[in-house]
């Protein structure tokens, strides 16, 4: 089976990138079995290429919005079953998980 080409066929995803955008850390969404969750990560990935195709169509090679989508800065992760058996796609900030940063430059304080 294909995706479609279109953008139009995925309003759904792009509603779910600008909630994951919303929250400071994303969002999950739950699904029955893994063939659901694993279709929805395919379409969650062609919906931001087609949205970087149509950002080379719209804007200007010196534009930094040329080639592509506000949605860069989120990870689709593969879906993850829990312990009753779901599946959990989760859509998150490519630094959320970040503990701690520190510098090279210093050394650590002990």
């Amino acid at each position: 089976m294909s995706l479609p080409a279109h953008i139009d066929a995925y309003d759904d995803c792009l509603d779910y990138f600008e909630r994951a955008l919303a929250d400071p850390a994303g969002i999950r969404i739950e699904f029955d079995d893994y063939g659901q969750a694993n279709l929805f990560t395919l379409r969650m990935h062609q919906a931001r290429a087609l949205q970087r195709q149509l950002h080379r169509r719209l804007y200007a090679a010196d534009d930094v919005r040329h080639g592509r989508s506000e949605f860069d800065k989120l990870m689709v992760r593969q879906p993850r079953e829990d312990d009753i058996g779901h599946w959990w796609v989760y859509i998150e900030r490519s630094n959320s998980r970040v503990v701690s940063i520190e510098p090279l430059s210093q050394p650590a304080a002990e």
